[in-house]
């Protein structure tokens, strides 16, 4: 098996490098997100919804207020290869706890910043809907964390990443 560490240790020694390493991913990510909009809005000629660009800024920054908590998940429930149907299983329903929590905060929120921007708000089932459609890139952002999160050296000795060099591939321990 793997040997047993002490998980509030591992967190306040990195706990720099891990904040570092989630503001970068996800700064990065919102960054691509508004380019890509913003190239969406000129090449149709449309204009830009500030609703639509205030609900993305509000959804990245929930997210990245919830990687610590998925970086906890993955590092103490891991992948492991004698068990990979039910620890993925199990992740699963893990990212769709995530993805309900960011959702129950994310709503409200962007309800009332309508409400004061437009006057009106839309009902919920609207952004339901949305959220549905969506549910897929929520899950793959999840497992995105998950599997790119550098397990502790001396938790897993024969994984050779650390948290400054991060490797992008999914960790199974055997």
């Amino acid at each position: 098996m793997f040997n047993q560490f002490d998980l509030k240790e591992f967190f306040r020694k990195n706990r720099k490098q891990i904040l570092i390493s989630i503001f970068l991913f996800w700064l990065i990510f919102a960054l691509l997100i508004i380019i890509e909009d913003e190239l969406g809005v000129r090449i149709s000629n449309h204009k830009a919804d500030p609703i639509d660009r205030l609900q993305y800024c509000i959804r990245w920054v929930l997210w990245t207020l919830l990687t610590p908590l998925i970086i906890f998940l993955a590092v103490k429930f891991p992948i492991r290869k004698k068990s990979i149907l039910t620890d993925i299983s199990k992740h699963f329903i893990f990212a769709l706890f995530i993805t309900a929590l960011e959702f129950a905060i994310e709503i409200p929120v962007i309800r009332y910043a309508t409400l004061h921007i437009t006057g009106s708000v839309q009902p919920v089932t609207e952004y339901a809907a949305i959220f549905i459609l969506k549910l897929n890139i929520y899950l793959l952002l999840y497992f995105l964390v998950t599997g790119t999160f550098p397990y502790p050296k001396q938790s897993f000795p024969f994984l050779k990443c650390s948290l400054i060099r991060i490797s992008f591939s999914i960790h199974i321990i055997p």
